[in-house]
């Protein structure tokens, strides 16, 4: 798991032609860091595609977030197909703590600690991938 600093965050999803993208983002940084959740950084890594290199952004952990981690456990490597879109293009490029304070490697320490086992919702878990698997009834 990556985990970015502010700098390599910016980095990634500033867009120097959208001010309101960036005051977009901007906001959402403010909303995680006062809920001491996570953003979640995803690139489209199709070369093909017109829209390869694009950056995606959610945020990840308490029931608030658009990806909640007790749900899906640790951040998925492809992004989930959330928003109306398919998003199997978008692969994980590392995870931002907004107003964490600790170093990269206790940062994803404290989100193994709280994510890493099974989800919530049934006996599902992660391959070895760190990829949603089902395991349940009629899969």
């Amino acid at each position: 798991m990556n985990v970015l600093t502010l700098q390599e965050f910016w980095d990634l999803i500033e867009d120097p032609n959208d001010t309101s993208y960036n005051e977009a983002a901007n906001g959402l940084v403010i909303r995680v860091a006062s809920r001491a959740d996570y953003i979640l950084v995803y690139r489209n890594e199709e070369l093909g595609h017109p829209e390869a290199g694009t950056v995606q952004i959610t945020s990840y952990g308490s029931e608030a977030s658009q990806l909640e981690g007790v749900i899906f456990g640790l951040p998925p490597q492809t992004m989930p197909d959330i928003g109306r879109r398919i998003n199997w293009r978008f692969q994980l490029v590392g995870v931002f703590a907004p107003g964490a304070t600790g170093s990269p490697e206790s940062i994803e320490a404290d989100i193994v600690r709280m994510y890493a086992k099974a989800p919530l919702w049934g006996d599902e878990g992660l391959d070895e991938d760190g990829n949603l698997t089902c395991k349940g009834e009629g899969s």
